[in-house]
């Protein structure tokens, strides 16, 4: 059995797998604890992907090895050798962007790969796989929360996300607006890639809004589980780096 996390700040997703059977959970609040209600026994691989803040870290950590003694833990981070990266800072660049274009990395394949969640993360892999850099917005409800928090005549009691087009109220003036800077934002994203590698570019979802975008931007793909494939991806280097290493020895 495989334990896989996706550990943020404002939610924490777990992955059970064993063999071709996967158990999902997700929290809209970080709880580690919730390993003692769900985590098999036998898991002898853990694998997390982690933005979360130290203090929830090392929770997640005292509950692993509390309730999965015998495991394996990789944290995963961004390594270069995986997957090269044109950030100034590597290790600045959030583990979870690295892991989902990590994921979309084929051979000879351009795509920019779209995270909709708390932010919009939108980044690019090159035919080469490497990771070219990206941009950031705040979401759909993060740009909601901005406006009625700031502003005291832009009231309205929830967002209209059905559409791109002018609208009619302010419900729908900010919830158009913003899904079309986020839609108008991602085909630039996929134009400029393709210009600049001179290939046609696939686009991949993932992400809570991921939905509410793919029905404007029909040709993406939707992938909800993405970051998963990316720790797979991630631990399976991994686990060859350490056979290696016996061999060696």
């Amino acid at each position: 059995m495989r334990l896989f996390i996706d550990q943020g700040n404002s939610r924490c997703k777990f992955w059970w797998l064993d063999a071709d059977n996967v158990v999902v959970r997700e929290l809209t609040v970080p709880d580690p604890q919730m390993l003692s209600q769900q985590s098999p026994t036998a898991v002898a691989q853990v694998a997390i992907s982690s933005v979360a803040q130290p203090a929830q870290r090392e929770a997640l950590q005292r509950a692993l090895g509390q309730h999965c003694p015998a495991a394996a833990v990789h944290w995963a981070r961004v390594d270069c050798r995986r997957m090269p990266t044109r950030y100034r800072q590597p290790e600045r660049l959030g583990v979870d962007r690295w892991l989902a274009a990590l994921a979309c990395r084929e051979t000879g394949v351009a795509t920019v790969v779209v995270d909709a969640g708390t932010a919009l993360t939108v980044d690019a892999v090159s035919v080469a796989g490497e990771h070219l850099g990206g941009y950031i917005l705040p979401g759909l409800a993060l740009q909601r929360k901005a406006l009625a928090d700031h502003t005291a005549q832009v009231q309205f009691p929830e967002s209209d996300w059905s559409g791109p087009d002018w609208g009619m109220d302010t419900a729908a003036a900010v919830g158009h607006g913003s899904l079309l800077a986020m839609v108008s934002l991602i085909a630039a994203a996929q134009q400029r890639l393709g210009a600049e590698q001179g290939v046609d570019v696939e686009l991949v979802l993932t992400g809570g809004d991921a939905g509410i975008l793919q029905t404007w931007l029909p040709e993406a793909q939707h992938r909800p589980h993405l970051l998963l494939r990316g720790l797979q991806r991630y631990l399976a280097a991994e686990e060859s780096d350490e056979v290696g290493l016996r061999a060696k020895d």
